[in-house]
């Protein structure tokens, strides 16, 4: 599988896509979607990380305390989460 993904971009010339081609249909959809490709976060848990904080924009700016406060994110998956979001991007190690 890995072998024709790559194969396809080296041909094709395009980058591979990670989540699919569906779209999401309006802006709440696209918050969630955003949301739910953090480490850990299915639809379930963007819905209620969108619902408590109210934006995309105030979820990627919680502090691990208080995304530790949302059912379904303990302490493990905060930091992760948190971790993701304020590390500096490094192209070279991924």
């Amino acid at each position: 599988m890995i072998a024709l993904a790559k194969r396809e971009q080296l041909e094709i010339k395009k980058s591979l896509s990670i989540r699919g081609e569906k779209k999401p249909k309006d802006v709440s959809e696209l918050q969630k979607f955003i949301v739910s490709g953090l480490p850990n976060v299915n639809s379930l848990l963007a819905e209620r990380l969108l619902s408590y904080f109210g934006s995309v924009k105030n979820v990627f700016n919680a502090s691990e305390t208080e995304l530790k406060k949302i059912r379904g994110l303990g302490s493990e998956k905060s930091k992760r989460i948190y971790d993701i979001i304020n590390r500096k991007y490094d192209e070279e190690k991924d």
